[in-house]
């Protein structure tokens, strides 16, 4: 079910629930305007990494993979089933992790993941959401999600929602400002 169209892309309901961290202590239960912002945040991105024709290649992927399990110390068959858990199959944990090194990969092609004094990269990343988030074209189809982004923030438009939006403890916040940030630098080192 498409519940929202952002630049006339679809975003599905299914893919609203998938979450952006892949470390099983990120992996947290999240409102839905949550949810939709950093989902949609995401995708502004990925859609401005496609235009600059950045994307993460099967052996960064699979490296990345091989990387975030080695740090879990659990399992492989636990890690397996946390995955299908979380993601609903291998082929979607490997899309987000996918997705994840192509943002950093627009980071670091804009220079910002360069910046080492942390206030400017974070002053640098939100100027840079907020000329993707003003020109962008979100409409949210899903009556149901459009009440519970009004109940929660007051209004359920994009250009008066993402604003409130940018300083909220969002997946989409920890992706770009928080320690995963780094994901393809530590995998290039």
């Amino acid at each position: 079910v498409v519940i929202a169209g952002i630049n006339g892309k679809p975003l599905f309901s299914s893919d609203i629930n998938v979450p952006l961290a892949v470390d099983p202590q990120e992996v947290k239960k999240r409102e839905p305007s949550e949810s939709f912002f950093s989902n949609v945040g995401k995708e502004l991105i990925l859609q401005a990494a496609d235009k600059s024709v950045i994307v993460a290649q099967p052996s960064e992927v699979d490296d990345e993979i091989r990387t975030i399990f080695e740090t879990q110390a659990i399992p492989e068959d636990r890690f397996n089933k946390w995955i299908t858990d979380n993601f609903g199959s291998m082929e979607k944990f490997r899309q987000i992790v996918a997705q994840r090194l192509a943002i950093n990969k627009l980071l670091e092609d804009m220079a910002i993941m360069d910046i080492q004094d942390s206030e400017l990269k974070k002053t640098k990343i939100l100027e840079m959401l907020g000329d993707l988030f003003k020109s962008a074209d979100v409409k949210i189809y899903d009556g149901k999600l459009r009440e519970q982004i009004h109940a929660k923030v007051g209004h359920d438009d994009w250009k008066t929602f993402w604003p409130r939006m940018l300083n909220a403890d969002s997946e989409l916040r920890a992706l770009l400002m928080g320690r995963n940030a780094n994901l393809t630098a530590q995998s290039n080192n």
